[in-house]
Order: C-alpha cells, then structure tokens, then sequence
C-alpha cells in the first residue's frame, strides 16, 4: 500500500476550522479565523489539536462502529505514525488556506466579486459568487468521496480479531440523529431566502455530527473499559 501524503483527518479539520466560530455561535472571532494571523496561528494550532483527539479518541471508537464492509479495512490499518503527526500541522494548514481562498472567490463581498466581472454578475437568478460555491461543495464532495473510497479499496481487507464494542446500529442511529437535525432546521427555516436555509441547516448538521461523534467515542470508551477483564488482586 502506498503512502499517503498528508494525513486525510487533518485536511478535513483544517478545511473547516476557519468557520467553526460559526458553529459555536462565536461570530465576534470569525474574523480572527479568517484573517493570515488565524489561517498560520490559530487555526493551526486548533486543528491540529482536534487532529490529536481525533486520533486518540475518536479513531479507534469510530472504525468499530462503522460498517463491517469498511470496518474489516481501517481494522488492518496502521495507527497514526510519527510522519502522519510532523505531517498534520502542515495539512491542517494547508485545508484552513484553501478554505479562506475560496471564501474571497465565493462570498458576496469578497475579492473575486471585486476583480472578476462574472463572479460579480447575477446568472439564472443567483450571483456568480453562488455558482462557484456550489460547484466547489460538489467538487470538494466528490474528491473527498474518491479519495476515501480509493484509500478503503486499496487496503486489504482482515476480520478484526475482537467483538464490536457497541452494536452495529449505533452508527446508523447517529446517521439518523444528524440528518433530523438538519430536517428540522430546514422546517424551522422554510419560511426565509433558501440561501439562509442552506446556511443554517448546513451549520446544524455539522455542529450536530460533531457533537453526536464526540458522544459516540467517550460511550464507546466507557463501554470498553467496564467491559474489560478485570485482573485479579494479589494475595
């Protein structure tokens, strides 16, 4: 198996770290996020410290709820290496520079309106400016999805050798509790623009998953340690 050149985690953290402000509800620190200060300081160091979590908490929790198909895969991989944590301040940065690029090329207010006539221009009932986001989310969806299908197909596939920890469902009810809350967002705000829509049930289903995977690995932890053989005392 070939390796791979930036840990896949730290992109992604780092691809959405300068809006997690947005999240919380922290607006008075979204400039700070998206300023050159937070994109080589803050959200560096941010990221890369949910990176670390990830991979001592939520990683192993996480691969044995997904679904045997993927689980019997990401069981064989190796765990986080040396190069994979030197790598992960540079891919969270890489992800946070990348995010902030596209805001100025995708926001209303942002360089590209200003320097590039069609960004700035309204096109079948939306701005240019809406156009490339959407056609950026889909891009970005589609490549992540290639990426992590080739990474899954490309390893070898072993049987783990332990029991799951929680039952298989307990993925799909997450799946189901992150989708309900960005169905509930939509109906809550069905009666407002369809941009505020996106924007809100987008930020719902995101502060959702993160909440529900968080909740998941520490119940997935707890189980594992009261379910593990205790050692019996000295005489």
């Amino acid at each position: 198996m070939g390796r791979r050149l930036a840990p896949t985690a730290a992109l992604v953290i780092g691809a959405v770290m300068p809006d997690v402000p947005l999240f919380l509800r922290l607006d008075d620190t979204y400039d700070l996020t998206h300023s050159l200060g937070g994109v080589l300081g803050v959200d560096v160091v941010l990221g890369t410290a949910l990176v670390v979590l990830w991979a001592l908490i939520g990683r192993d929790a996480w691969t044995d709820l997904a679904p045997d198909a993927i689980r019997d895969r990401l069981s064989a991989a190796a765990a986080y290496t040396t190069r994979d944590m030197w790598l992960t301040p540079l891919a969270v940065g890489l992800g946070t520079t990348v995010h902030v690029v596209l805001d100025e090329l995708t926001h209303p207010l942002g360089w590209g309106s200003q320097h590039i006539v069609w960004l700035g221009e309204v096109h079948g009932g939306l701005p240019g400016t809406t156009w490339l986001l959407l056609a950026a989310g889909v891009v970005g969806s589609l490549t992540l999805a290639l990426v992590v299908v080739r990474r899954l197909m490309r390893m070898p596939a072993c049987r783990p050798t332990s029991h799951r920890v929680l039952p298989a469902w307990t993925a799909l009810v997450a799946a189901t509790l992150v989708l309900l809350s960005g169905l509930d967002t939509i109906i809550l705000f069905s009666s407002v623009r369809p941009q505020v829509v996106m924007f809100e049930a987008a930020n719902n289903v995101l502060a959702s998953a993160v909440i529900v995977m968080v909740v998941g690995a520490l119940g997935w932890h707890v189980r594992r340690t009261c379910s593990a053989p205790t050692r019996p005392g000295l005489a």
